[in-house]
Formats: C-alpha cells, sequence, structure tokens
C-alpha cells in the first residue's frame, strides 16, 4: 500500500518535477525534516534501504553562513552516514560510528573544501545515492562529496570476474539496510523546501517548464564520464546513470511526450518503464482506467507505447524551428 501513496504524491503533489518517486514531500521552508522510511512487511526492508535508492533535498539559502547536516539513522537513532556542510568556512565533511567503538561516538570520516557560495536567496540540494548496504555518495550542489575509488569484482553467474571502479565502502558500524530515518537539519540561512526518496531522480520546482534546464541539472548529478556545455557528470561519484536524466524534444524547453528510460524498479525487473507525459511539465498522465500510463520496456530499452494523444502542434513547431535556427547560426 505505502508504495501506491508514494506514486500518487509525486503525481498529485509535485508531479512535473521528477518522476517515479516513492515520497515528494513539498516543506514550507523549514529547518529541520525527517523521513521515516516504509518498513512493513519485514520482507521488504532491504528492498527499501538499499538498491538504487535516492534521497534528495531541495532549499533556499536565506543567509550566507549557515550549516546543514544531513544523514541517515536508525531506529535507535544510531547515526548510519551523515554529511555536513558549513557555508560559513566553506568546507564538509561525512560522519559515521567506528565498527569497533562500542559508545557508538560520531567520527568524521571525509572532509573537503566547498567549490561554491552559499549566496543568500540562491537554491541548493543535497543528494545522497544509496549503491549497496555499505557504498553511498553524497552531492551537494552538483558537487561530489567523497574523492576516492576502489575496484570491485563482479561474477555472476560464475563466469570470468569483471571488474568496476566503484566508490570506497563507507566503513561504518551499521550499514544502510539498518536506515530507518533519513533527517536533515539546517540552521536559520538554509530554508528546506522539499525532500524525495525513491528509485527515481527528481529536479527542483523552478525548472518545471523547461524540460533542456531539468535534463542538464540531472545529468550535472549522474554517473557522466565527461560533460558538455554547462554540465560536468560526477563519474563514479554520481547518482544514476545519465540516461535516466528526462528526455527533450529537440534539445527544447518541452518533454518528449514519451519517456522511454525512466528507472527500473523491483517490479519491471532491470527493465527501464517507458511512460506518457505533458510536453511542457513532463507530468505521467492517465489512462483511461485512471492508471499511471507507464509500461514495463523490452530489454533493449525501447518500447512501442506512441503516447500520440500527449502531442501539442504548437510545441512541435516551436521546437522544430529553433533546431533549425540554432543548426542555421
Amino acid at each position: 500500500m505505502l508504495r501506491f501513496v508514494g506514486i500518487l504524491v509525486v503525481l498529485l503533489v509535485s508531479p512535473s518535477s521528477g518522476i517515479h518517486c516513492e515520497a515528494d514531500i513539498n516543506l514550507d521552508d523549514v529547518t529541520e525534516y525527517e523521513y521515516t522510511m516504509p518498513g512493513e512487511p519485514l520482507d521488504d526492508r532491504k528492498y527499501w534501504r538499499t538498491f538504487n535508492m535516492n534521497y534528495q533535498v531541495f532549499g533556499k539559502f536565506s543567509g550566507k553562513n549557515s550549516p546543514i547536516t544531513a544523514g541517515l539513522y536508525t531506529a535507535e537513532d544510531k547515526l548510519i552516514y551523515s554529511i555536513t556542510v558549513d557555508c560559513g568556512s566553506k568546507k564538509w565533511k561525512s560522519e559515521l560510528i567506528d565498527p569497533d567503538d562500542e559508545s557508538d561516538t560520531v567520527t568524521t570520516w571525509l572532509e573537503g573544501a566547498l567549490e561554491s557560495e552559499c549566496t543568500s536567496g540562491a537554491e541548493f540540494d543535497i543528494w545522497l545515492k544509496v549503491h549497496q548496504p555499505f557504498m553511498m555518495s553524497w552531492i551537494f550542489d552538483g558537487q561530489a562529496l567523497q574523492h576516492e575509488t576502489q575496484t570491485t569484482y563482479n561474477s555472476r553467474g560464475g563466469g570470468h570476474k569483471k571488474s568496476r571502479i566503484r566508490p570506497l565502502n563507507v566503513p561504518g558500524k551499521y550499514e544502510s539496510i539498518d536506515a530507518t530515518v533519513f533527517r536533515v537539519k539546517s540552521g536559520n540561512g538554509a530554508k528546506l523546501a522539499r525532500v524525495t526518496f525513491g528509485q527515481c531522480v527528481s529536479w527542483p520546482h523552478s525548472l518545471t517548464n523547461d524540460c533542456w534546464e531539468a535534463r542538464k541539472w540531472i545529468s550535472n548529478r549522474s554517473k557522466l564520464a565527461g560533460g558538455y556545455e554547462g554540465v560536468q557528470g560526477k563519474g563514479k561519484f554520481g547518482a544514476n546513470l545519465p540516461i535516466f536524466s528526462p528526455a527533450c524534444y529537440l534539445d527544447s524547453k518541452y518533454f518528449n511526450f514519451v519517456q522511454t528510460s525512466i528507472h527500473p524498479d523491483r517490479n519491471s525487473h532491470g527493465k527501464s518503464y517507458c511512460c506518457c507525459v505533458t510536453m511542457d511539465t513532463g507530468e505521467i498522465t492517465l489512462k483511461t482506467n485512471g492508471e499511471i500510463d507507464c509500461d514495463i520496456g523490452d530489454a533493449g530499452g525501447s518500447c512501442d507505447k506512441s503516447c500520440s494523444r500527449n502531442v501539442v502542434n504548437e510545441y512541435i513547431i516551436e521546437a522544430i524551428k529553433a533546431s533549425d535556427e540554432k543548426e542555421n547560426s
């Protein structure tokens, strides 16, 4: 039941700035918020806490020197992994509990410098990506807050081991599978406006009507190894594969009326979803029976949905004209 409630939140609260989120919660410029993850039935515990889950926080600075802390915690309020951004000192640090510490004292793991200013009036975002129970990555305003990697080996099916370069395991006492609460807290100089959770991508409400800018925003935080104008992917420290960024019609501000690469979940068995959306905001539309208009794509990443009823000729003509002008300039 919790799963369907999450989908309804996406559709009814903020349908145009996130796709496929379990929860999408608008906040009233608060300075502290806790999200308690779905926990029943217990058989779903592992699923809710790992398997490419994303926690995203959106807010706006109202001062320059406000610290912000976000983290995962157990039911007993034990820290799993957190990040603190100190705008005053322009530094960040990640914290955890050492596995050998019986007193469960919080200790610093990694530290670094912030790349951007915390300017009053500017938007900010925090993104925690849970790759595996001990493999998690933080991103703040498009900056990866981790700086070392490891080589792992995968031998699915008993065949040849395949090596992969991945973020370091978080050397904490508790793992993401122990998580119950995601908590974020800021000073008065930073107001929290929204939290999203799930196997999804979401982007700021300010980009609701501009697919291209939303795509660039997501790509800038993705696993893209390189970059292009206005975008620099985060490589191994990114949140999602760039293919899961929203698709835009001819790279315009309008969304493709059929989105063929929506992040998979356990129900799609590794295959992406394809969904019919509106061209102006990317909102998923409904089938005649009232269900969301999404189907599971094939193994090759394509689907046979036409979504032609969502085509707006005015937008098509505008996008083609802009594309032609850009090509001829």
